[in-house]
């Protein structure tokens, strides 16, 4: 697995050109998903090994909400009930030189639900608390909309 995670990062930062350019002209969702004090992140195989947010790429005529529920799903196992996800805003995202849009949403659960990493895109799913994430250990989209959520 660690040599996976290393070719994941390796593989980042060599493409990250391409990336660039790509992710320029698609939508993509994150989810901020909070339960008992706790951040639901992922750490995939493709990235700099910061904790982000469960959401991706939007397929084509998909709705945001159908998006970030079927990413979630996909990466966590979690199923969440859409009247439970609250759409926040569309906003540009991104650092390194790789910007995309965002389509951002929060999700406030009473209990924290168990949750799996799933296939090999995801290499770690945790809960973590609010305060563990920072600039070493998080990407800015999940500051950006941990900050935004922290203000309402």
């Amino acid at each position: 697995m660690k040599l996976w995670i290393l070719i994941g990062r390796i593989g980042f930062w060599l493409s990250w050109p391409l990336l660039a350019v790509y992710l320029r002209f698609g939508k993509r969702t994150r989810i901020l998903v909070v339960a008992e004090g706790k951040i639901l992140v992922v750490k995939g195989w493709l990235g700099s090994g910061k904790w982000s947010l469960p959401g991706g790429g939007l397929h084509r005529n998909e709705k945001p909400l159908d998006g970030v529920l079927r990413e979630t799903k996909e990466e966590t196992g979690l199923v969440l009930a859409p009247n439970l996800v609250k759409y926040i805003d569309g906003k540009r995202q991104g650092a390194n030189g790789v910007y995309f849009w965002c389509e951002r949403f929060i999700a406030e659960l009473e209990e924290i639900p168990e949750v799996k990493k799933s296939g090999l895109e995801i290499v770690e799913v945790a809960w973590v608390s609010a305060n563990e994430l920072t600039t070493a250990s998080a990407s800015q989209d999940v500051l950006d909309l941990l900050s935004d959520w922290k203000k309402t």
